[in-house]
């Protein structure tokens, strides 16, 4: 997976980091090119100011559900 600001601009891995995106901000995340395979097309997430409490923070293991077509990639 990678990550970047501008979709024509450079694409930034999440291989071993773990980006900070501050205020307001759109980010845009695509699967990585390998082998024969092409770069998927981007999504984006917008991310607002943090305006909630501590326990809103992060996404809680509850709403989380495996995903078995992403061992495929």
């Amino acid at each position: 997976m990678e990550w970047t600001l501008d979709p024509s601009g450079e694409w930034n891995s999440f291989a071993n980091t773990n980006p900070v995106f501050n205020g307001n901000t759109r980010v845009y995340v695509r699967v990585t090119a390998s082998g024969t395979q092409v770069a998927s097309d981007p999504v984006y997430f917008t991310f607002k100011e943090n305006n909630s409490d501590d326990t809103k923070w992060y996404i809680q293991s509850k709403n989380l559900k495996k995903c078995n077509w992403c061992r495929k990639l």
